[in-house]
């Protein structure tokens, strides 16, 4: 699955000296037949330390497939297993990187997130400030979601979408998710789809459901990564990362795999991304169509008289959906409780002020606090 294009105008002329990049690596790619894959990190290290121009993050999976080997006894089955498993692999996975990485004179640093530290706003912050000075004294981040307390994590298989996420934290404009596979295939013809403009809604029709044993993610939920890359205005390739030499070749303008170009050429400014990708919905608010064109045609912040409807109970500074005919158009911060705002839903400004006083929460999202999709 290789094919030579404009990829390397383009790309090239957005990954300059000292670019950073992220690679997503597979559980397959670490683990192999029930152990470490050595020889595998050894050639991934060397490839890493012959690109010094690059500045790289990894994120990896593996931490249960190492917990496995150390306990095979120990089934997969159960969440509070693969907790367990999560916990007795992730130090040895570490120390693995640690070791090979070291040999090749590359110096690495664990970091592990969850959800939580990325929707908290100030958490955000202080990983991005970690990461980039980590990155500006030459120091790997070896990222792995903290599977022992993370359980949607685990169950959804959020590593891929981790590393978007992360490709956001650190800007970098090339995420590379290294897999088993070649790259998106089209199994009807048996090729590998080469390039796209973002992800398409008939990309995922070729997904299969399958997942590797101690996997938790699977190409849906690499469609998803690259999606939210490729609308951020960035790239992203799905590619076979069983030859790590490949990476030579990937940024001299070769791809090997699914090349996603950026689907906007504006992306949005990155709080808007946050807004969008990082913070957790806690419940929706259904629009009418006053509401609706004052968000998407004047930037105007939601108002109480604009909402018919709301779903789910939040609180103040939660995350909602916005909704307008069944279609997300924007994701805010609530200003209000649930409660307080049932019952402003479609009442005029002067309206709600004349019952409920001049603390009467008007602006229920405000613009500043808003990022439309």
């Amino acid at each position: 699955c290789v094919f030579m294009g404009d990829f390397m105008v383009e790309l090239k002329r957005q990954l300059p000296a000292s670019e950073t990049i992220v690679l997503k690596l597979g559980t397959q790619l670490v683990i192999e037949n029930g152990i470490v894959a050595w020889p595998r990190l050894h050639a991934l290290a060397s490839v890493l330390s012959e690109l010094p121009s690059y500045r790289f993050v990894l994120v990896t999976s593996g931490a249960m497939g190492c917990g496995k080997t150390a306990l095979p006894k120990l089934g997969s089955n159960s969440l509070a297993d693969k907790q367990a498993l999560a916990a007795i692999g992730q130090s040895r996975l570490m120390h693995a990187f640690d070791d090979v990485f070291a040999k090749h004179g590359l110096l690495t640093a664990q970091v592990l997130l969850t959800r939580a530290d990325i929707k908290d706003r100030v958490r955000y912050l202080n990983i991005k400030n970690t990461l980039v000075t980590l990155l500006n004294n030459q120091v790997i981040p070896i990222i792995n979601e903290n599977d022992t307390t993370a359980t949607e994590e685990i169950q959804w298989g959020n590593n891929d979408i981790l590393s978007a996420l992360v490709n956001d934290l650190v800007e970098s404009r090339l995420l590379i998710m290294m897999t088993s596979i070649s790259g998106l295939m089209d199994f009807e013809s048996g090729f590998c789809i080469n390039e796209s403009c973002g992800v398409s809604k008939s990309m995922y029709s070729l997904v299969t459901k399958q997942k590797t044993l101690m996997g938790s993610g699977g190409m849906q939920t690499k469609l998803d990564a690259a999606k939210m890359v490729t609308e951020n205005g960035e790239h992203a390739i799905i590619c076979d990362g069983r030859e790590p030499k490949l990476l030579h070749k990937i940024l001299a303008g070769e791809v090997y795999g699914t090349w996603f170009k950026p689907k906007s050429k504006k992306p949005l400014k990155q709080k808007k991304r946050w807004i969008i990708y990082g913070t957790q919905e806690r419940g929706r608010l259904y629009i009418d169509e006053g509401a609706y064109k004052a968000l998407i045609e004047r930037g105007s912040s939601l108002l109480a008289s604009g909402i018919k409807s709301i779903d789910g109970e939040f609180d103040w500074g939660d995350w909602v959906s916005i909704y307008y005919e069944d279609c997300l158009v924007a994701k805010g911060q609530i200003s209000c409780k649930s409660q307080h705002l049932i019952p402003m839903l479609g009442k005029k400004t002067n309206e709600i002020l004349s019952h409920m006083g001049k603390n009467a929460f008007v602006e229920v999202v405000h613009r500043d606090h808003l990022a439309l999709i």
